[in-house]
């Protein structure tokens, strides 16, 4: 009766720890996510700087000396 019960509860335990296992690397999945829109807006957000840095360096170029 001990020897069916624990051959019953094998597969479910190997579920389970499937299921916690899965849960696992879907919390992964959701972090990294997560970090990689914030990385991808951190990159947005410095090649908006850079543009407008060029922008203004272009501009100031562009703009005769009026010292000479």
């Amino acid at each position: 009766m001990f020897r069916r019960a624990v051959i019953l509860l094998l597969p479910i335990t190997a579920v389970l720890l499937g299921m916690i296992e899965t849960e696992r690397r879907y919390r992964e999945l959701q972090a990294l996510q997560a970090r990689q829109v914030y990385q991808r807006q951190v990159l947005l957000d410095e090649q908006s700087r850079l543009r407008l840095e060029l922008q203004q360096y272009l501009t100031a170029a562009e703009t005769p000396d009026e010292t000479r």
